[in-house]
């Protein structure tokens, strides 16, 4: 892991413990609320300001495979959006080894940075959290569109399981906490329930298609 990424992760805890008197708040938003680290506990829903939740992330471990990537959550910075979170921190405010979990977890080359954000809660108060946030230069970010992202995530399954049970995973979480979902993950929702449809599809092209994605594809826009 570079030591760089470390140094950056410990000068975003120093500052975000200072700013909570010595608590480290952390906001959750994928895979964490569904799946916490060995003593997290949830604090409070939370609205993050300034971002945009996107499958932007492209995986090939977890929720994919070199053969097949997935796609996880990121944030992507972006005026006048918000996204929702849910607000967590450690029942041991001096784990020693919280820092190093985290970033086995969240960095080491998997296209996330840590981020100092603003978390406002119900209640009407603020607190500043740590994030990780998607790298948008690193080399598995990923934009395309719901359809694409789709396409990618009905095949890809990895070590924790399926990409599409972690994209349930995010919606569930969402729509029992907030009542609502985020627009981009509903819309890829729908285009997979819309390949349901579709005829059973092997790994190979056939017919006239030059590949599954393609055949996917004219099976969805004839739906």
């Amino acid at each position: 892991m570079k030591t760089l990424q470390i140094a950056h992760l410990q000068a975003a805890v120093d500052a975000v413990r200072l700013a909570n008197g010595g608590a480290l708040p952390i906001a959750a938003y994928g895979s964490l609320p569904d799946r916490p680290e060995t003593g997290m506990v949830a604090v409070s829903p939370a609205i993050l300001p300034g971002y945009r939740k996107s499958m932007c992330v492209r995986v090939v471990t977890c929720r994919g495979s070199v053969a097949a990537p997935g796609l996880v959550a990121g944030l992507i910075p972006e005026n006048g959006s918000k996204t929702m979170a849910m607000l967590m921190q450690t029942d041991d405010a001096d784990d020693p080894d919280l820092l190093n979990r985290l970033a086995a977890r969240e960095l080491d080359g998997k296209g996330y940075a840590p981020a100092i954000v603003r978390a406002d809660l119900k209640d009407g108060s603020s607190r500043l959290a740590l994030a990780f946030i998607a790298e948008i230069w690193h080399s598995d970010f990923w934009a395309g569109a719901p359809s694409d992202a789709a396409l990618m995530m009905s095949r890809a399954t990895g070590r924790c399981g399926s990409n599409v049970a972690y994209l349930a995973a995010v919606i569930d979480f969402e729509t029992q906490v907030f009542g609502h979902v985020t627009p981009e993950l509903s819309e890829i929702s729908r285009h997979l329930e819309a390949f349901k449809s579709c005829p059973e599809l092997d790994c190979s092209p056939r017919g006239e298609f030059q590949s599954v994605a393609e055949e996917r594809r004219s099976c969805l826009d004839a739906l």
